[in-house]
Parts: structure tokens; sequence; C-alpha cells
């Protein structure tokens, strides 16, 4: 019978430790870790059974952040092993968005406390990053331009200013903004609205990755009034009346 290493995420330096981190943070934490491997190792067996990729949590020791834990099927092992090779390599181009963003939470802990981090497989270090670490795509699977988005207001604000938008009612996207444009948003929450800026997305599934906003457009009901008066210019009452036969 094969025997099956733990894997642990170990966090050190600047006096990083379990009881100076919000339980909320470790629980993120775990819960980005457990959903970055379960994510590969699917990809890597498409037939594996979701409820049988689990990460079992051991133990959290003090000293350093020591989150320890046991994989119960060689596959997590596999998996581990995938996520080590593209810290090490630092590409992480084939994962999807939801896959990139748990691991960024993770690589983006070590950044917050100005510690290093550490995936052990077994006594095997197979992975190490630190607040330099930077997990994005790379550029060659990726498009950037000027664009103009469209979205539904959710949140704005913070005391970074940040912005989460409602992208054609298919999926939510968060990204810094200036504080003006932030403050401009907040009072137009739950609202359809338009953003002119620069962005970078995935050119296969065409999904925003990067956005940096410079302008605002506001859709509404006058906008749209302004549109139908103007279509009067080139169409008379009768064909208005009518429009359905036109198109």
């Amino acid at each position: 019978m094969e025997i099956i290493e733990p894997i642990n995420l170990n966090f050190e330096g600047n006096g990083i430790k379990p009881s100076a981190v919000k339980a909320s943070e470790i629980a993120e934490l775990i819960k980005s870790f457990e959903a970055s491997i379960i994510a590969i190792a699917k990809k890597q067996y498409p037939e594996l059974n979701e409820d049988l990729v689990n990460l079992s949590l051991e133990e959290i020791k003090e000293g350093s952040l020591l989150i320890k834990t046991i994989p119960h099927i060689v596959a997590v092992s596999a998996a581990v092993s995938i996520l080590g090779s593209s810290f090490k390599n630092n590409n992480f181009d084939d994962y999807s968005e939801i896959t990139l963003k748990n691991i960024k939470y993770i690589a983006s802990f070590a950044k917050k406390h100005d510690c290093e981090g550490y995936i052990y497989h077994g006594k095997e270090k197979i992975a190490s990053f630190d607040k330099n670490t930077n997990v994005r795509y790379s550029d060659k699977g990726t498009v950037s331009g000027e664009t103009t988005i469209y979205g539904e207001v959710k949140r704005a604000g913070g005391d970074n200013p940040r912005v989460s938008l409602r992208i054609n009612g298919h999926y939510n996207f968060s990204f810094d903004a200036p504080k003006d444009i932030t403050v401009q948003l907040a009072a137009n929450l739950y609202k359809e609205i338009g953003l002119i800026g620069k962005a970078r997305w995935d050119k296969y599934n065409y999904r925003i990755l990067e956005f940096s906003p410079t302008e605002i457009i506001f859709l509404n009901e006058e906008s749209l009034k302004e549109s139908f008066d103007n279509m009067s210019e080139f169409f008379s009452r009768e064909d208005l009346d009518n429009l359905d036969l036109i198109i």
C-alpha cells in the first residue's frame, strides 16, 4: 500500500503565528488551499469524485503558522506537486480564473503579513513564496488594450478603494480604482454603469483579468430617452409606431 505523505502549508518570519492572525484569515487560507488542490486534481482526473478530494486538517502549530493536512487519495498529492511546480516556475497559465484567485489568496497572505510561505509534501519543500511573488497569467494567454465594460455596481469603497461589478449578469469582477471614481460608483450601488479604461482579459474565455478605470459612463433613463428622441430625426412617427415591421 502506497504511503501518502502529509501536506503542510507553512508561514515563517516577522513574528507570524496563529495567535497573531484572525481566525477568519486562517479559515480562508485553508479554504483557498483546499479549493486550489481540488481544482487541479479534477483537471488531471476529470472522472474523480470531488467529494473524495479533500484535505483533513490535522493541526495548527504555534511558533510559525503551520497548517498540517492529510490527503486521503494519491490524486491530491499529485495536485500539490503540480501547484508546487507552478510556484517554482512562476507559471500559472493553466489555471482557471477561480483557481487563480484561490492561489493568489495564498500568496497574498505572505505579502500581507510580510513573511515567507512554504508548501511541504512530506519533508520535501516543493514551493516557496513571499511578498514579491506575483501570481498572474503570463501575457501569452491574454489580450490587453483600452475598452469599455458594463455591469451592475455591487460594491465600492474601502481603505484601499476597490470596486466590484456584476459583469453581464454572469460573474463578479473586482478591481482597484481611483478614489474619485470609487466615490461616484458608491453613490450608484446596484445600478448599471459603464467604465472606460485599460483591461487585460483571457483570450480564450474573454473574461476580464485586470482593469484600470479612467472614466464612468452613467446609464440612466434620460440617456435612453435621448436615444429615442434622436431616432425621430431618421424615422417618422408612423415608422416608430411600426418599428417591429422595420426590424
